[in-house]
């Protein structure tokens, strides 16, 4: 299978323009990409039709779809546009964070919590407790982003004494990108060194 993964070294080919960049994260069909080296043309020559060129497994693998800038001077993200994306079962980036939560059980009771990881479709737990295989739970989870806490409902998909695995059944559209954007931010703080993993 065709498969992008972050940490990989790729390069953006838009018009007659190749530029190498780092795989700073990828959420479903999008990637996020940080520039290797200074692009020798304007922002607006790399937005628009482009493919995505890797190796992987020995083979080289090209993705048309389409690039545009971010919000921030070196993100530089990327949509895929023929289909290929990366596996379902993981289809979004998972961050280590620890972000406080509160579970509101099957039973009513709120139980406070603690993430291993997230991403924008489900996290980790530390630790149980908070219900057995196939419950629906409550959360709110608290994203350090200065917006209220992140509420929705959600499956426990596993759950043992060390940890906990939740996916999302009702986030909305917003609250989704809301986290995607977080996850994000994170990821390429974290590649670009400014922030250090604990």
């Amino acid at each position: 299978m065709r498969r992008l993964t972050e940490q990989q070294d790729v390069t953006l080919l838009v018009g007659a323009t190749q530029l190498r960049c780092h795989v700073v994260a990828v959420n479903g069909e999008e990637a996020a990409l940080r520039p290797s080296t200074a692009p020798r043309v304007s922002r607006q020559e790399l937005e628009g039709a482009a493919s995505l060129i890797f190796g992987h497994r020995g083979i080289l693998v090209a993705l048309k779809g389409r690039a545009s800038w971010g919000v921030e001077e070196d993100d530089l993200r990327f949509v895929v546009r023929d289909g290929v994306q990366v596996p379902q079962q993981r289809s979004s980036s998972r961050l280590r964070i620890p972000l406080d939560v509160t579970v509101l059980t099957p039973d009513g009771l709120r139980v406070q919590g603690q993430t291993i990881d997230v991403s924008s479709d489900g996290l980790s737990l530390a630790g149980g407790g908070f219900g057995e295989a196939d419950d629906v739970v409550g959360l709110e989870i608290d994203v350090p982003d200065h917006h209220h806490p992140l509420a929705c409902h959600a499956r426990v998909v596993r759950a043992t004494i060390e940890m906990t695995a939740i996916h999302f059944t009702d986030l909305s559209a917003a609250d989704h990108d809301r986290l995607s954007r977080f996850i994000f931010a994170v990821q390429r703080l974290l590649a670009s060194g400014e922030l250090q993993a604990s």
